[in-house]
C-alpha cells in the first residue's frame, strides 16, 4: 500500500509494506502499459533524436540573435520513459559506466556524485526507498509519524548483510547517528532531530526537537542507508574507501576496488527482497569521464551502457548499432552560478539581471542538449515538486520566467547600466565534457554581444568537484557553470544548503533573514499543500535576488546495449537500487 507520506491533520503517517516488499509487482496495469509503449518506442527514439540533429544548423543561425519564449519544450521529439524495455532474465555480467568518475568514497553520508549514490544504491539498503515513479515505499522499514515530534521506524524481520548477520536496531541507531555527525555531508538534515533510539527490538524512534517534513523524504536513498555496526567501527576512517569497503544488505556486493580502473560488484545471491534481486552476477563499472572516450566504448560494445550520457554524444550514438538511447526525467538544472562573495555579480543586481536576459536558453535547448532538455529559468525543477503539488506551482513559477524572456537589446542596456561594458567575468567549467564546453562557449558569445568578456577555466573533473565545496579552488572566479538536481521529490532538502547563511552551496554569501523565517515556517509545516505555499514565497525572495541563472531542465540520456534492458530511465536510479533492475532484453 501507497499511501501520501504527510496527512493534513498533521499526525498520522503510515508507510507498510506491501506483501513484504514494498515494491509494485511488475504486471500492474502502470508497468503493462509502460511496456506496451516502450516495445513501440526504441525505432521511435532512434528516429526522434536524428530529428533533433537536423535541428542544430538552423537552431545554430539564430543563437544571439532571435528572442524566444522562456520554459518552453523544444520541439524535438523526445519520449520518456520509466526504464528500458525487457530486462527480465539473468545476464553473466555487464560493464557499465559511471559518468562522474571514479567515486572519492562510497561512505553513504559522504559520497559527493550521482554515480557514487548510484554505487552505493546498489549494494546498500535504506530505511525507505522509492518505486521506479519516484513514490516513497518501505525499504528495510515501514514508518508511522506518530506525532509532529516523532516517528517510528518498524524493521522487517529478514534483512540480512552480505556477511549473514542479521540487520539490527542498534545497526540502524549507528548509521542514523554518523549521519547525523557534524562532520556529514547529511547533517543539515537531521537539524531538528534531538534524539535517536531503539524503543524495543523492532522499532527505532526519532524525536524532534521540532516537525521537520524535509526529513522522512531524505531516508530514501543515501540519506537512509543502513551499515553493519561492527564491520564500520573496525573500518574506521577506511570505511567506503579501497581499502576498508563496507558492510551492507543490498542486491550487490563490493567484490574489489582497483583505484583508477574500476569497480567489481557481484551479485549477493543471499538477498532478503527476492522482488528486487540483482539479474546481473557480475558487474564491472568503469570511471570515462571523457566523452569521445565513453562514445566509442559504447559504440563497439566494450561499455554496456550507463546513466548521465552527455548530450554531445546523441548524434554519434543513435548512429550505432550497438545499442540505443534512452530519455527520462530529471530534477537537474543546468545554470550559471556566482562562485564567490567577491565577484561583482554578487553585488550588481543590475549585471545579474542583464545575464539572466542575455542566455537564449531555447536556442542552447536545441543546439547544445539536441532537444533533450526543456530551456528553463527558475532554481527549483519542474521535476523537484512533489507531484500532487506540481501543476499548483506553474503559475508563480511561469511569472518569473517571463521576467526573464531572451533579450539581447535588453542585457545589453543593463550591462550599461551597470558600468560593466568590458568587464571580464571567470567562468569555471568542467574540463572533458563536451556538453559543458559547448554551454561555456555559447555563454561567452551571448555574454560578448552584450558587451562582457567571459573568459573560461577549465577544471579537471576532481578540481571541478573539490570546488562545489572548497572556497579556495572557486578562487576569484565570478561564475560556476553547475549541473544538479534535487535527490527527493522536496525542494525544501536542497534549498537549506544553497540559500541558508551557512548552506554548504551558498557561494555568494547570500544571507535573507526573511527567506531562513520562512524556511524554519515551511519545514515545521507538515501539510503539503501549506508548506508547497511558503515553499513558493521562498522561491520567490532568492529569485528576486537572481543569482542563479538557469538555463535548462535537461532530460536524462541513458545508453543500453541491445542485449539489456530494465535500465531506470530517470534521476531516480540514485534513490533505489537501479543495477538490480537490469537484466537481459528478452
Amino acid at each position: 500500500m501507497e499511501r501520501s507520506l504527510y496527512k493534513s491533520h498533521h499526525i498520522k503517517v503510515d508507510l507498510r509494506f506491501n506483501d513484504g516488499t514494498g515494491v509494485r509487482p511488475e504486471g500492474s496495469a502502470m508497468n503493462v502499459e509502460r511496456k506496451h509503449d516502450m516495445n513501440r518506442s526504441r525505432r521511435t527514439l532512434r528516429r526522434a533524436a536524428l530529428v533533433a540533429a537536423v535541428s542544430i544548423a538552423t537552431a545554430s543561425s539564430v543563437v544571439g540573435c532571435t528572442a524566444v519564449t522562456p520554459d518552453t519544450t523544444p520541439d524535438a521529439a523526445v519520449k520518456t520513459v520509466l526504464r528500458s524495455p525487457g530486462g527480465d532474465g539473468p545476464v553473466d555480467s555487464i560493464t557499465w559506466n559511471l559518468g562522474s568518475g571514479e567515486p572519492a568514497t562510497l561512505d553513504p553520508p559522504n559520497v559527493p556524485t550521482y554515480s557514487a549514490m548510484a554505487v552505493v544504491t546498489s549494494v546498500c539498503d535504506s530505511l525507505l526507498s522509492v518505486d521506479e515513479s519516484g513514490a516513497i515505499v518501505p525499504g528495510l522499514a515501514s514508518v508511522t509519524q506518530e506525532s509532529p515530534l516523532r516517528a517510528v521506524f518498524t524493521l522487517r524481520a529478514d534483512a540480512t548483510f552480505w556477511d549473514g548477520a542479521p540487520l539490527t536496531t542498534e545497526d540502524i541507531v549507528y548509521s542514523l547517528n554518523r549521519a547525523a555527525s557534524p562532520s556529514s555531508y547529511l547533517a543539515p538534515t537531521f537539524a531538528n532531530v534531538a534524539s535517536i533510539s531503539a524503543i524495543s527490538g523492532t522499532e527505532v524512534a526519532i524525536d524532534f526537537s521540532a516537525p521537520d517534513a524535509t526529513f522522512l523524504p531524505t531516508m530514501v536513498g543515501v540519506g537512509g542507508v543502513v551499515m553493519e555496526k561492527a564491520f564500520s567501527e573496525k573500518a574506521g576512517e577506511a570505511l567506503g574507501t579501497p581499502a576498508g569497503s563496507l558492510m551492507c544488505s543490498g542486491p550487490f556486493e563490493i567484490a574489489q576496488w582497483n583505484v583508477g580502473t574500476d569497480i567489481r560488484l557481484v551479485k549477493n545471491k543471499n538477498y532478503w527482497n527476492e522482488e528486487r534481486a540483482a539479474k546481473v552476477d557480475d558487474v564491472r563499472l568503469t570511471f570515462i569521464t571523457d566523452t569521445s572516450a565513453l562514445t566509442q566504448a559504447m559504440a563497439t560494445g566494450e561499455v554496456d551502457g550507463g546513466w548521465e550520457i552527455p548530450a554531445s554524444s546523441i548524434p554519434a550514438l543513435e548512429a550505432v548499432d550497438t545499442g540505443s538511447l534512452y530519455y527520462g526525467d530529471t530534477t537537474t538544472i543546468w545554470s550559471l552560478r556566482v562562485a564567490s562573495p567577491d565577484s561583482i555579480l554578487a553585488t550588481d543586481a543590475t549585471l545579474r539581471q542583464a545575464f539572466q536576459q542575455m542566455i537564449d536558453r531555447d536556442a542552447i535547448a536545441k543546439t547544445v542538449f539536441h532537444g533533450a532538455a526543456r530551456s528553463w529559468s527558475t532554481a527549483i525543477s519542474p521535476n523537484s515538486w512533489p507531484a500532487s503539488v506540481r501543476e499548483s506551482t506553474q503559475k508563480r513559477t511561469s511569472a518569473i520566467a517571463d521576467e526573464r524572456g531572451y533579450d539581447p537589446e535588453k542585457a545589453k542596456q543593463l550591462v550599461e547600466e551597470a558600468g560593466a561594458e568590458g568587464r571580464e567575468i571567470e567562468l569555471i567549467v568542467a574540463s572533458g565534457d563536451e556538453t559543458a564546453s559547448q554551454l561555456g562557449q555559447l555563454v561567452q558569445a551571448q555574454a560578448e554581444a552584450a558587451g562582457l568578456r567571459v573568459s573560461i577555466r577549465a577544471l579537471q573533473p576532481l578540481e571541478y568537484a573539490q570546488a562545489m565545496y572548497d572556497p579556495s579552488v572557486r578562487g576569484d572566479s565570478d561564475l560556476l557553470l553547475s549541473s544538479s538536481g534535487d535527490i527527493v521529490q522536496e525542494p525544501l532538502a536542497s534549498i537549506r544548503y544553497y540559500y541558508l547563511p551557512d548552506g554548504l552551496y551558498n557561494w555568494d554569501g547570500y544571507v535573507d533573514e526573511k527567506l531562513a523565517g520562512l524556511f524554519g515556517e515551511a519545514v515545521g509545516e507538515l501539510d503539503e499543500k501549506r508548506r508547497t505555499e511558503i515553499t513558493l514565497d521562498i522561491q520567490d525572495r532568492f529569485e528576486e535576488r537572481a543569482a542563479t541563472i538557469s538555463i535548462v531542465n535537461p532530460y536524462q540520456i541513458n545508453f543500453v546495449s541491445d542485449r539489456l534492458g530494465g535500465v531506470i530511465a530517470s534521476s531516480v536510479y540514485v534513490n533505489l537500487p537501479s543495477l538490480s533492475f537490469i537484466g537481459s532484453a528478452e
